[in-house]
């Protein structure tokens, strides 16, 4: 393999010494800092610029929600549906590809709901929290259709993924163990089918922001909780329900971690979701292994010694991780 194939990495760069002049390659580290320097600080503004959106659209509500008795029905919905068009009409005139409108979008994002839960708050509509996710999602499911914000596509994940639940606890009215474990199922499959979704309009390429990988490395890590959750609990007690499920879902996880970073994009991140779950649930079948032979072990040594090869078996773990990582090349997209 020619290392000038690779990406542009400090351990590529670094590999390359003794076989490029030493001038050449100290620019080229020296640019790749300060690019690494600048996407810090370009994350650093987003973060904040993004916190200061959501400390408006919480001080818009706790404005009203303090002033309830003071301010009319109309002030009320004139507050929020000021804000909301205003917040839309920025966005529309920043437009989606700049931060300014971004921000904008999201901001409106979230008066949405305010608005919503402002209407059954003023006339008592009685209907169910569900009720609210599920509007909230199809009200703005055009509106990050329009943006083409992967923010927007996350925030609208987390919607249905809500509305869902709730839906689940309320309607349904299962014992609180078949809550927390089919809950957790669906979960995954959310999750497994926005991954899925994403990653298609990735190798179609319909779209410029499906480059983005971040939702990948969001919706990946949360489709492995909880099967992996269930099968760490199904090792210390058999009689909790779902191994079966979890297995297979936790099968369909690895499987598409597998396809996702290694044939698609080479996404260590997505790997590394794969690789730490694996871990979780090797040092759980390790540590009931190890309690189940603690109880016939009454010698103080003897327990320290399986302490020791506990701490052995998860630093080899981890050293493993580490050096399937550093043979995958990243992707630099």
């Amino acid at each position: 393999m020619n290392p000038l194939d690779q990406p542009a990495t400090l351990e590529q760069l670094h590999a390359l010494r003794g076989k490029i002049d030493d001038s050449i390659l100290e620019n080229a580290i020296e640019r790749l800092d300060r690019r690494s320097a600048s996407e810090w600080a370009s994350l650093a503004n987003r973060l904040l610029l993004f916190l200061g959106i959501s400390l408006v659209g919480t001080g818009i509500i706790y404005l009203i929600a303090f002033n309830w008795n003071e301010l009319g029905k109309f002030a009320r919905f004139g507050i929020v549906e000021l804000a909301l068009g205003a917040t839309l009409g920025i966005g529309i005139w920043q437009s989606p590809r700049k931060m300014a409108g971004q921000a904008a979008l999201v901001l409106s994002w979230f008066l949405t709901g305010g608005l919503l839960a402002l209407i059954g708050q003023t006339y008592q509509t009685g209907a169910d929290p569900y009720t609210l996710f599920n509007g909230w999602f199809l009200l703005c499911l055009p509106l990050a259709a329009v943006a083409e914000m992967p923010s927007l596509w996350v925030l609208e994940s987390i919607l249905l993924l809500g509305g869902w639940g709730l839906w689940w606890v309320q309607v349904l009215g299962l014992t609180r163990e078949q809550n927390m474990v089919s809950l957790g199922f669906w979960q995954s499959s959310f999750c497994f089918a926005f991954w899925v979704l994403w990653e298609a309009g990735t190798i179609l390429q319909l779209r410029p922001f499906f480059k983005t990988r971040w939702p990948v490395h969001l919706w990946s890590f949360l489709s492995l909780i909880p099967p992996v959750l269930t099968l760490s609990v199904w090792f210390f007690s058999r009689e909790f329900a779902g191994a079966g499920v979890a297995t297979a879902l936790l099968l369909l996880g690895w499987g598409l971690c597998g396809v996702s970073g290694l044939k698609l994009r080479k996404d260590r991140i997505v790997i590394t979701w794969s690789l730490l779950s694996l871990s979780v649930l090797l040092s759980a079948l390790l540590g009931k292994i190890l309690i189940e032979i603690a109880d016939n072990v009454h010698d103080p040594l003897g327990i320290a010694f399986l302490l020791l090869i506990a701490g052995i078996m998860i630093v080899l773990q981890i050293w493993a991780g580490i050096q399937i990582l550093r043979r995958i090349p990243q992707d630099p997209s």
